[in-house]
């Protein structure tokens, strides 16, 4: 390859190498030209020289031939091609699956934080532009709803409009039914439930004669438990006269003593009786006297509703005193137990009672039976009563009539023959003998009545305690 020489463009000196190796200098402007080389020589670069020329036109020639060579051979050069580009992609693409492989990790967990920084800058976008837009937002949101509630609501009114006939039988229909069957129930049923009697009671005839019952029936308990307390309070004065009397016979003491004491009674009761006499109810109370009634209510609601506190206090009193305690005081302040609601406060007394008395005074099982416990006491005393009686009957008689029924079920309450039946299993078990003295078989026989009667209270104290706290 030709390179051009040095030179000026204003030059007028021309050089040409020709063959041989030797050099042609030509003036452009008066056209003549010399061997040798001129003073200050500048060849002019704006002249192409004869090599330069053929140089062009030879590698313009290469060219076009190697254009045509291609043109001609096109299909197998891009075939060749391909061939060559799919074998570099695919080496590329299997060096870059195992670059990735070596690189799993690393590259899951870019992959995570380029989609998470992504997730969080469009969660962000869309932020700004709702936040930026919140009036908006809210107003076609509620446009939005509202346009739906309204169709909904369009809808489901064009609904009944179009089946409006059909929905006023249908309404009437079960109207009617249920008033049917509610006034069976109010007529039928032994007791009907409150809402059924709450429908009908516009039928009822209202008068003062309820309000006025309702009084007398609360008055007549209050003169019954007055009674009572009058009763208890009589008969312990009628024991002691009677030990008085007992006394006197012995000349313990003298007669005026007895005679004074019988005054007392008189006079005690005289005086009851003018109390009664003279009680005006609620109305004659001054208004000290009505704060000081309205805080013992308020007392005494708290100890009925809440047993704890005479739960405690039963076990702090002395035992010679207890019985005294709950005649005096827990019965009292439950009425009786007159009606099913103090019923009830008296049953969970009791209840709270037996568990403050296993946690404090109970080591063992057999200390409920060997240690007199203090609530069954309460118990018994409570059901001395005929209404005590009658409540044990309904509820033991059941039991006990199906056990005197059982024929197939042999129970031997001579404690004679238990104890007879019991030694001979034991000498048939052990092969000894079990007989003694007459001394020792009666005491043997004795221990075990006893043993069998404590079991039989136990039995139908717990009985009676697992019936009613069910009811509770």
């Amino acid at each position: 390859m030709l390179f051009p020489l040095a030179g000026s463009s204003d030059s007028v000196w021309v050089k040409h190498q020709i063959k041989g190796g030797y050099d042609y200098y030509y003036n452009l402007e008066n056209r003549e030209g010399t061997w040798e080389e001129p003073e200050d020589f500048t060849h002019n670069s704006t002249q192409l020289r004869r090599e330069e020329i053929q140089s062009v036109v030879g590698s313009v020639t290469a060219e076009y031939n190697r254009e045509q060579l291609w043109l001609a051979n096109e299909a197998l050069v891009t075939q060749l091609q391909a061939r060559v580009r799919g074998y570099l992609v695919r080496r590329a693409h299997a060096q870059r699956l195992d670059f990735l492989r070596q690189q799993e990790p690393h590259v899951v967990r870019l992959q995570a934080s380029w989609k998470g920084y992504k997730q969080r800058k469009m969660y962000r976008d869309r932020m700004n532009v709702l936040q930026s837009n919140v009036g908006t937002v809210v107003k076609l949101q509620s446009f939005v709803k509202m346009w739906r509630a309204k169709s909904k609501y369009s809808q489901r009114l064009q609904y009944f409009k179009d089946h409006e006939k059909d929905i006023v039988k249908i309404q009437a229909f079960l109207k009617a039914n249920k008033a049917r069957d509610d006034y069976r129930t109010l007529t039928g049923a032994q007791d009907p439930p409150l809402s059924v009697v709450r429908k009908f009671v516009h039928l009822l005839e209202q008068s003062s004669l309820d309000l006025l019952e309702e009084q007398e029936v609360t008055r007549l308990r209050e003169e019954v438990v007055t009674k009572i307390r009058s009763n208890q309070q009589m008969e312990k004065d009628l024991n002691l006269m009677d030990i008085k009397i007992g006394l006197l016979v012995k000349n313990r003491i003298t007669l005026q003593d007895v005679v004074s004491h019988s005054k007392k009674l008189t006079v005690k009761k005289s005086k009851e009786e003018l109390a009664a006499g003279d009680r005006q109810g609620i109305k004659a109370l001054s208004k000290d006297k009505r704060k000081k009634l309205e805080a013992y209510q308020h007392l005494f609601y708290l100890l009925q509703t809440n047993p704890s506190y005479l739960a405690k206090l039963i076990f702090q009193m002395p035992q010679n005193k207890s019985t005294k305690f709950m005649d005096t005081v827990i019965f009292t302040l439950y009425n009786y137990a007159s009606n099913q609601r103090e019923e009830y406060l008296l049953l969970k007394l009791f209840k709270t009672a037996l568990e403050e008395e296993i946690k404090s005074k109970v080591d063992q099982i057999q200390d409920i039976v060997t240690g007199n416990p203090t609530v069954i006491k309460m118990v018994v005393s409570f059901n001395r009563g005929a209404r005590g009686h009658n409540t044990l009957r309904q509820l033991l008689a059941p039991v006990v009539k199906e056990i005197i029924e059982d024929k197939g079920l042999g129970i031997n309450t001579n404690p004679v023959e238990v104890y007879k039946a019991w030694v001979n299993q034991l000498e048939t078990n052990t092969g000894e003998a079990r007989w003694g003295t007459h001394r020792q078989w009666w005491k043997n026989t004795l221990n075990c009545f006893l043993g069998y009667l404590y079991f039989t209270i136990y039995i139908f104290a717990n009985f009676y305690f697992t019936t009613f706290l069910k009811k509770m």
